[in-house]
């Protein structure tokens, strides 16, 4: 077993571990996965944010690095991102408080948007990748039209926004506050938050939150370690889980596998792995301070501090 600052897990072996090649040489903050995509981008994409304002590119599959980009010419940290299957275009949001497109394939910015008054915590694609959303500390949601690079929709959200996911097809959004709770967006129902639920018992601040690819399920993870899977529908939790403390980093959501059975969150000093049907621990590798972990590929991969 070796270590280094971003591993990958093959979904069927789940305790094997493999280092992407090379330290990358930067402090390392937040991590987005996809496929399918084309040349000249490798078609397993892995996007990490660094500390001073890079996007390193790695090849999912040989875990070399590929390219890396500044987001902007004043480098500001990258906060968080998401990647979109297919096409090569990546939401960054960064510690100006803006969120920029970019289109790695021709390595260019394609929009800058900006709009929000406090750090952007979340970002994502929504309705097949014509819509953004972004999520911040200022307490709103902000829907994008993507082609043209303007808001589309600003909705007040139960209070300051510590986290956030998205659903793709559906266009939910769930939103993890200072509190423990969560709220819901559901556009198929209607056009503002519901109330939020504490799924927390400790009211913890949410640190982390995904949504499961069949849209039924939910992860909030807490800045104490706590975990819960909770149905979506009544927003009931279904799983507690816990790993140890502290957790160190930005905001960073756990992640349930691509087919829905397992689920990964980091601790401390570790990354725990679960059956996402009774809790059980299926495996747990002790890493050096992992700070997010992504399962949008065949391959789980996490990134580290060192």
């Amino acid at each position: 077993r070796k270590q280094g600052p971003a591993a990958g897990w093959a979904a069927s072996e789940l305790p094997r571990l493999q280092q992407l090649e090379g330290h990358l040489q930067t402090e390392l903050v937040c991590v987005a996965t996809a496929g399918l995509q084309g040349e000249p981008l490798p078609r397993s994409l892995v996007a990490i944010g660094t500390a001073d304002g890079y996007v390193k590119l790695v090849d999912g599959l040989s875990g070399r690095l590929h390219a890396h980009l500044s987001v902007s010419r004043n480098l500001p940290r990258v906060m968080t991102m998401d990647l979109a299957e297919a096409s090569g275009l990546l939401l960054a949001a960064s510690s100006d408080e803006a969120v920029r497109l970019l289109d790695l394939r021709g390595q260019r910015l394609v929009h800058t948007l900006r709009g929000h008054r406090a750090s952007v915590v979340a970002c994502g694609w929504l309705k097949g990748g014509s819509t953004a959303f972004t999520a911040s500390a200022d307490g709103t949601v902000k829907l994008w039209d993507v082609e043209k690079g303007q808001t589309v929709r600003s909705i007040p959200t139960p209070g300051p926004v510590t986290a956030a996911g998205a659903h793709l097809g559906s266009g939910v959004v769930a939103t993890g506050h200072g509190d423990g709770s969560v709220a819901i967006l559901d556009p198929r129902v209607g056009e503002s938050f519901q109330d939020a639920s504490v799924l927390h018992r400790t009211r913890q601040p949410v640190v982390g939150v995904k949504l499961s690819a069949d849209g039924r399920k939910l992860l909030s993870q807490a800045e104490d370690g706590s975990i819960i899977c909770a149905a979506l529908e009544k927003m009931e939790p279904r799983l507690r889980l816990e790993v140890p403390l502290p957790l160190e980093g930005s905001p960073s959501a756990p992640a349930f596998s691509p087919d829905g059975g397992h689920i990964l969150a980091r601790g401390a000093s570790s990354i725990h792995c679960w059956s996402a049907e009774r809790g059980e621990l299926v495996c747990k590798h002790d890493l050096a301070t992992p700070v997010c972990v992504s399962w949008d590929l065949h391959h789980a991969v996490s990134v580290h501090r060192d």
